[in-house]
């Protein structure tokens, strides 16, 4: 059995659950490059066992995730989940208190993180408008939008998620296998996989931008081009419907 430095692995259940968290909580468990190796190599662990029938992806500590380690205080302050790995799980639970945000745009001058999932699990306006503004939205919105499965209290949440993931384990391998799959291959009739590659490419475009207009060449925007530095951005505010900024 592999050692990790960042992630932890566990077996629940005779095997027939893994549960893989995220392990750095001292930074809101921030993604640097050993994480994210040792996380590809948990996931692979657990797919390869014939036992595994669900596994759980969490975070020690009170954040799932604050995203990429970019050595940001306010990265670390931030409430959200990294919207990228959640997006690649086929079902999302959290507690009351958790929001989602993607400040790339108002923070870094950039259309969007890599996996661009953004308008088909929030719809395109919704979408233009938090990536516009920087703004968050709660967990019972992004239920409402059919992002996330199950809101629990946070009391409860490990417990509660381990509840959920039991019930599915009990369904015939072949049939959650199909299941899954015909959900998959659904929406990528419908566009999605074209689209993450297409979105993928203006992602890189943007970074190539940054790069050739800064006279230093980093390939994110920065003060001299209108993006206020992420060192210094307040914390992340809920969008609210009747007003343009939640905290004025």
């Amino acid at each position: 059995m592999p050692e990790y430095q960042y992630v932890s692995y566990e077996l629940l259940d005779e095997g027939r659950i893994a549960r893989v968290l995220l392990d750095r909580p001292e930074v809101r468990n921030a993604q640097n490059r050993g994480m994210l190796v040792e996380l590809d190599d948990a996931l692979l662990r657990a797919e390869a066992d014939d036992e595994v029938r669900v596994v759980i992806l969490g975070g020690a500590g009170p954040m799932f995730t604050s995203g990429h380690d970019i050595g940001s205080k306010v990265a670390m302050e931030e409430y959200g989940p990294g919207l990228m790995l959640m997006w690649a799980c086929d079902l999302i639970v959290g507690s009351e208190e958790v929001r989602f945000a993607d400040v790339v745009g108002t923070r870094l001058g950039m259309c969007g993180v890599e996996y661009f999932a953004h308008p088909w699990e929030l719809g395109p306006r919704k979408t233009k408008e938090l990536m516009l503004t920087g703004d968050a939205i709660d967990i019972h919105e992004a239920h409402r939008l059919g992002m996330v499965a199950k809101v629990f209290p946070r009391d409860e949440l490990v417990e509660r998620t381990l509840e959920l993931a039991r019930r599915i384990a009990q369904l015939p391998t072949m049939t959650a296998l199909l299941i899954k799959e015909s959900v998959n291959q659904t929406v990528d009739n419908m566009g999605f996989h074209n689209a993450l590659h297409a979105c993928f490419t203006l992602h890189q475009l943007n970074h190539s931008h940054w790069a050739g207009v800064r006279d230093d060449g980093y390939p994110v925007g920065d003060e001299a081009h209108g993006v206020p530095s992420w060192r210094d951005a307040p914390a992340v505010v809920l969008a609210v419907k009747d007003q343009v900024r939640a905290d004025a």
